[in-house]
């Protein structure tokens, strides 16, 4: 058990995340195998997706907390000691980017390889750009 104590909005957006997540998952399936007609390319950009959605909305909740009541999400032991919101973010633009690289390209393994290079990237930037949580 942790001995960190989060408010009540952010494990209220925890558990709401993973609903969020799990409909951005199946909408973003729909759509790139619609896309692409790749069912196994679609299952792979949407869990991606899904789950950056995850790791994005508690991040984002537990900024909009004052400073002064906020616990870092980094705190929790069982968190990991990495940027949250990076990773979150990182992996809903490189699912998208991958997509449209699959549309562009029509071919699954390349544009599985850029995308994870366009993610690995992302990650870089926005561990720069956005605050820690």
């Amino acid at each position: 058990m942790s001995d960190v104590e989060f408010s009540t909005r952010l494990r209220r957006a925890d558990r709401w995340s993973k609903v969020v997540a799990l409909l951005v998952a199946m909408g973003l399936f729909v759509g790139t195998l619609w896309l692409t007609d790749a069912p196994q390319f679609s299952s792979i950009t949407a869990a991606f997706a899904g789950i950056g959605t995850r790791f994005l909305i508690p991040y984002r909740v537990s900024l909009s907390i004052p400073a002064e009541d906020r616990t870092a999400i980094e705190e929790d032991p069982s968190a990991g000691n990495f940027h949250h919101g990076a990773v979150g973010g990182a992996l809903v633009v490189g699912s998208l980017a991958t997509v449209v690289l699959m549309m562009l390209v029509l071919n699954s393994t390349p544009s599985l390889v850029m995308g994870g290079i366009l993610t690995a990237m992302a990650y870089v930037v926005l561990d720069e750009l956005l605050p820690r949580g």
